[in-house]
């Protein structure tokens, strides 16, 4: 709770900043399923726990987009965190996981593609006009980020560090609520690619190789936008 509140003061602090911008910022949450450490932490407990199953966090992102037609680009940067306990109390593992990385959203407005009306300064979503058919939009983005992982018990402790990558699609909406405010939810499912955990199993007296998994997940982000 501390680090999101931290998060929540940066927002507000870096809000008035982006005033007649076209920066974004995005507060993010994800169900995560990460199927071989969930093995790991199953066989290890006897207890079918899900580590790491939501994680929370936010970002900023860059608008543009393409000119006549609605196909447009944020490309930003973000963080997001994650903590894990077994249920048992018996059992004082203790696991975090710290998520920084990079993506590149494409969003396809299929319903409003052709526009050739609109204001350069600022996202179409602004516009007035039919609501859903302006407002609605698929978005697809590929990612990479950085990904710090421990866990620690009493006496002992592992920590890793590793590059991976992501793609995710889903759509969204751009909400026009002020004149000077626009939020844009947006609901994706995706795929981890290459997440690996060295030394995890070996920390649970498992083989290595579930040190590798499959992962995905369903992201579900909120973007505000100030013009």
């Amino acid at each position: 709770m501390k680090i999101l509140k931290r998060i929540v003061f940066v927002v507000l602090f870096l809000l008035p900043f982006y005033l007649n911008s076209q920066v974004g910022i995005e507060l993010m949450g994800n169900k995560n399923v990460y199927k071989s450490w969930n093995d790991v932490i199953y066989n290890y407990s006897g207890k079918e726990s899900k580590i790491f199953k939501y994680s929370y966090g936010g970002g900023i992102n860059y608008w543009f987009r393409v000119k006549n037609y609605r196909l447009e680009f944020t490309p930003g940067i973000y963080y997001m965190f994650s903590k894990f306990k077994f249920p048992d109390s018996e059992c004082k593992f203790e696991y975090d996981s710290h998520v920084a990385g990079a993506e590149f959203d494409m969003n396809v407005y299929m319903f409003d593609f052709i526009s050739r009306n609109y204001k350069r300064d600022c996202p179409t979503f602004s516009h007035d006009g039919e609501w859903f058919r302006k407002s609605f939009f698929i978005q697809v983005s590929p990612g990479l980020f950085g990904a710090y992982r421990s866990v620690k018990n009493s006496v002992d402790n592992i920590d890793d560090m590793h590059i991976a990558g992501k793609f995710d699609f889903g759509f969204g909406l751009d909400m026009k609520i002020t004149d000077h405010l626009i939020v844009a939810p947006v609901i994706k499912y995706g795929l981890y690619i290459g997440e690996k955990w060295t030394g995890f199993s070996e920390f649970h007296a498992e083989r290595s190789y579930n040190d590798i998994t499959q992962g995905n997940y369903v992201n579900l982000v909120l973007n505000f936008y100030l013009k």
